[in-house]
């Protein structure tokens, strides 16, 4: 095509429609630019962000794992004063010494800021003590829960 036929062509457009092919011609690239530099960027927003939250969760479960185990030495080290199980009568539930059982849950409630509850319950499931004190509940046989079930497989 030489420019001689095609100015035939472009004399015949009004300048309207001129102003819109050169608009169209010139925005739809921009388009295609902006939106594949959004879809990009999205991505790339998305791939930190689970980079971070798996982070931010592998940071999270040592620290709770952490807490755990200090918890456990903690409850262990409770479990095995010799006061403490002295206060349980050898397991007889009718020598029991309340006095001495809720001293030492007590105990262990006060040493430990993040603690909100402590309680005995006997190998059955019967609750033996609680604090806070909740005096409805104790004797009440909690061998159905989740906390129960996790105890006696261990």
């Amino acid at each position: 095509m030489t420019r001689q036929s095609a100015q035939p062509w472009v004399k015949r457009m009004s300048v309207g429609a001129l102003v819109a092919l050169f608009a169209f011609l010139t925005l739809a690239p921009l388009m295609v630019l902006a939106g594949a530099s959004i879809i990009l960027a999205d991505r790339a927003v998305s791939r930190q962000v689970e980079a971070k939250l798996a982070s931010t969760a592998e940071v999270s479960a040592l620290l709770v794992e952490k807490q755990l185990s200090g918890l456990a030495v903690l409850v262990e080290s409770y479990a095995q004063r010799p006061s403490f199980v002295a206060a349980l009568g050898g397991g007889d539930a009718k020598r029991y010494d309340q006095e001495a059982i809720s001293f030492h849950l007590n105990g262990l409630l006060e040493s430990e800021s993040g603690l909100g509850t402590v309680f005995l319950a006997r190998p059955d499931g019967v609750l033996v003590d609680i604090l806070p004190e909740t005096p409805s509940i104790i004797g009440m046989d909690f061998s159905f829960r989740d906390w129960y079930r996790g105890v006696t497989r261990t």
